[in-house]
């Protein structure tokens, strides 16, 4: 995955309780890896993570001193900033930033919405094992932390080749000063994936820059899917 750089949180930015203060003297900190993660819990203040780099990758684990400094629930996605002596690897890393992703719950509808929301930017779609993440930029004003994005299935539409899924982003409040900032969402599309049925998804959204508004996911392509401007 891309380093990144800023994000909207969906709730407060996280830490854990033994999270080194940055020094920007530090060579490490220019080497922040950044990916998508599972929280699998806190024992003996270590707590661990997991994720997949890409499709069906193997499970890498990160393993990190002390426990979130917010209460998280075992299976939390979050977006992690952290140093890792082997990227890319499993191994004990050094986190240096958290946040919530919008996810993981894939929501039915019963049929195609009439209205998808506010338009966003879309610069990324990929899945992750049962996990379909995006990269959006989003319009939103200052201090919306109320603002969702939602990632819906069509009813109608599981058992098809290719069932139709459906990001909508809706801000609490538009207020009069809009910024455009990052959003990052995961969710659990296993219920779908998982089908001998399906062949592959269509995830459709109100896009500034996808003329098309949907991206076709394969089964059989292992690709992160990047829309072109």
């Amino acid at each position: 995955m891309k380093r990144l750089t800023a994000y909207l949180l969906p709730t407060a930015l996280l830490a854990l309780s033994a999270c080194n203060s940055n020094d920007p003297s530090d060579p490490a900190e220019n080497n922040v890896e950044w990916n998508i993660v599972t929280y699998e819990g806190t024992e003996n203040s270590v707590s661990t993570f997991t994720y997949q780099l890409l499709n069906d990758s193997p499970l890498i684990t990160l393993t990190a001193e002390g426990k979130p400094t917010t209460p998280l629930d075992k299976g939390q996605r979050l977006l992690a900033g952290y140093i890792n002596p082997t990227p890319g690897e499993s191994n004990k890393v050094t986190i240096k930033a958290m946040a919530k992703t919008f996810g993981p719950e894939l929501l039915e509808i019963e049929r195609q919405p009439a209205s998808m929301g506010d338009a966003i930017y879309v610069a990324s779609v990929w899945r992750t094992g049962k996990w379909l993440n995006l990269h959006a930029a989003i319009n939103t004003s200052n201090g919306d932390t109320n603002g969702k994005v939602t990632l819906s299935v069509d009813k109608a539409t599981i058992g098809n080749d290719y069932p139709d899924l459906y990001v909508i982003y809706k801000p609490s409040d538009q207020g009069t000063e809009l910024i455009q900032k990052d959003a990052y969402g995961s969710w659990d599309i296993e219920s779908v994936w998982q089908l001998e049925s399906t062949k592959g998804l269509i995830v459709h959204f109100y896009s500034l820059n996808v003329p098309s508004n949907q991206q076709k996911l394969d089964k059989d392509v292992a690709a992160e899917i990047t829309p072109e401007s």
